[in-house]
C-alpha cells in the first residue's frame, strides 16, 4: 500500500511538504505525530505544540486574531489524518476530532 497525499489547493505539490513525506512510514506502528517528532530534531507535537487552535470545521484551525486556516494538504493513516496549513503550520487530527498542532518547518 502506498501513502496517498491529498491535495487541497491547486498550486500544492508533493516538495513544498519538504521531509515531512518521507518522515511518515505505514509500516511504523508510531502515530504520525510521533513518527515525524522522531525526525524532526526541532521542536515537533510534543516538546513545542501549538495551543490556542480551534477547529472550526473539517480540519480548518482558527487561531486569535488569526486568519481562517484550511489544508493545503492531507493524508490518512490507521484512523489518523495529518494537515499540513500555510506557514508550515500543521496538525494530526484523532478520529474523535481531538488534535495537536505544531510549525514544522
Amino acid at each position: 500500500m502506498t501513502l496517498v497525499w491529498k491535495f487541497h489547493h491547486p498550486a500544492m505539490t508533493l516538495e513544498h511538504l519538504g521531509f515531512i513525506p518521507g518522515w511518515i512510514n505505514e509500516d511504523d506502528k508510531r502515530g504520525m505525530a510521533d513518527q515525524i517528532d522522531h525526525w524532526y530534531k526541532f521542536g515537533g507535537f510534543k516538546n513545542h505544540p501549538i495551543k490556542g487552535f480551534e477547529k472550526v470545521r473539517e480540519m480548518c484551525l482558527k487561531y486569535p486574531g488569526d486568519p481562517l486556516m484550511c489544508p493545503l494538504a492531507t493524508l490518512e493513516l490507521r484512523g489518523e489524518t495529518f494537515a499540513f496549513y500555510d506557514h508550515a503550520i500543521c496538525a494530526v487530527f484523532q478520529q474523535d476530532g481531538s488534535f495537536v498542532a505544531a510549525r514544522i518547518d
